[in-house]
């Protein structure tokens, strides 16, 4: 017999991991392209204070400065 075993990793960061990282690097842009819509609402309300902040749609193009 042989012991297999099963794991489940998950390749997202924690929200406020993320916010802790744009935090220190303070971007002066934010472009958020990957999350569902509750988590990208809150990372727009809770990151990157001072810093131009983009959600775009599927398509959109972002002009930044």
């Amino acid at each position: 017999t042989e012991n297999i075993g099963s794991y489940h990793f998950s390749a997202h960061a924690p929200r406020q991991a993320l916010s802790r990282v744009i935090d220190k690097l303070q971007p002066r842009n934010l472009i958020f392209v990957h999350g569902d819509p509750p988590a990208v609402e809150w990372m727009h309300h809770h990151t990157g204070d001072g810093a131009a902040k983009h959600n775009p749609q599927i398509g959109e193009t972002v002009y930044l400065d």
